[in-house]
């Protein structure tokens, strides 16, 4: 999917502006499948989060929605993306978290907040955000707004007003992949448009930070096992946690934790 990618350019642009674009990753049949499956699981999500108490607060949005659809992340993390990431770590990564928001025309949803994801400058160095774009995004109808530069700046908390004057919103082509540092102060924009503005938003760490899910729990080790070792690697197979001295002694190949991920 990723071709011709100048890979010093990229680093340096996170490394400098926080954020960097590929275009034309996915392809006209990944956007529509893709589509089509965060339609299916909006109903799913509505129920559950509405029987938590939780619908106002996390209304267009899609949390770990590779528990239930965990074939999207195959296809999301295709040879060069998965090479590239790779090389931004110098090492292995997993998923902390992959989900999805739907905004609709005049819709809300939390991420609209300007925010960061991550606690500090230092902890930022070990994380990556992700953006897919399933539709055209501009400023009419919610490209993501970012402050250009502001990972740098631990202590830096600015204003509404200077981060609407300030921030870019960063427009891309359905197909098109975001990728930036979780410490840039940035934010979902506003739909004033006829049309919904959907994306699906992976987050990918080095191996020892927890994940935001228990993926290899909640999909269950008896579908896990026999899944790919680019996926169990992601989904943090090889790097859990033993729960009984059992497991804790086990041979090298087999350990929980395994030597590697660093």
């Amino acid at each position: 999917m990723l071709k011709n990618i100048k890979v010093k350019d990229m680093l340096e642009d996170i490394k400098v502006k926080g954020w960097c674009k590929l275009s034309k990753v996915y392809n006209t049949e990944f956007i529509t499948i893709a589509k089509d499956v965060i339609e299916e699981l909006s109903l799913i999500y509505k129920s559950i989060q509405e029987k938590k108490g939780l619908f106002k607060e996390t209304e267009n949005s899609l949390h770990h929605i590779c528990v239930l659809r965990p074939e999207l992340v195959e296809k999301v993390f295709d040879d060069k993306l998965y090479s590239f990431l790779e090389n931004y770590f110098q090492g292995k990564f997993i998923l902390n978290s992959f989900g999805s928001t739907k905004l609709r025309p005049y819709g809300k949803t939390y991420t609209q907040i300007m925010h960061r994801d991550a606690r500090d400058i230092n902890s930022s160095k070990d994380m990556l955000n992700l953006i897919i774009l399933l539709d055209d995004s501009t400023p009419d109808n919610g490209a993501t707004k970012v402050l250009e530069g502001s990972h740098l700046l631990e202590n830096f908390v600015p204003e509404k007003k200077y981060f609407d004057k300030h921030s870019i919103n960063i427009s891309g082509h359905a197909g098109d992949i975001i990728i930036f540092n979780p410490f840039l102060w940035h934010a979902t924009g506003s739909n004033t448009s006829n049309k919904s503005r959907t994306i699906i938003t992976p987050m990918v760490t080095r191996p020892f930070i927890k994940s935001g899910l228990d993926y290899v729990r909640a999909i269950g080790n008896n579908r896990i096992i026999n899944y790919s070792t680019r996926i169990k690697q992601l989904f943090g197979y090889y790097s859990r946690t033993a729960s009984n001295l059992e497991e804790f002694y086990a041979p090298k190949e087999k350990r929980m934790y395994r030597s590697d991920q660093k």
